[in-house]
């Protein structure tokens, strides 16, 4: 699909380069695989990155902060 979308920008003449490319987690309560997720977005050449939280059983605005935390945290 990368493949697919620097090709069509190229065609378009876009600056492929200056187009990134957003990857999502599914945080279901599992750091390592949170982190394994993480890291196979890298490896991809994901620029971006969103975290899902939703169903993942948190009910505080500030539970759903830690655990954004927590993956930035294992992300750097």
């Amino acid at each position: 699909a990368a493949e697919r979308a620097t090709r069509s920008a190229a065609a378009a003449g876009r600056d492929v380069d200056a187009i990134g490319m957003e990857g999502r987690v599914n945080w279901i309560g599992d750091r390592d695989k949170a982190a394994a997720d993480v890291a196979a977005w890298r490896a991809a050449g994901a620029t971006h990155l969103s975290v899902n939280t939703m169903d993942a059983g948190l009910v505080t605005v500030d539970e759903h902060l830690a655990v954004l935390e927590k993956v930035a945290a294992d992300a750097s």
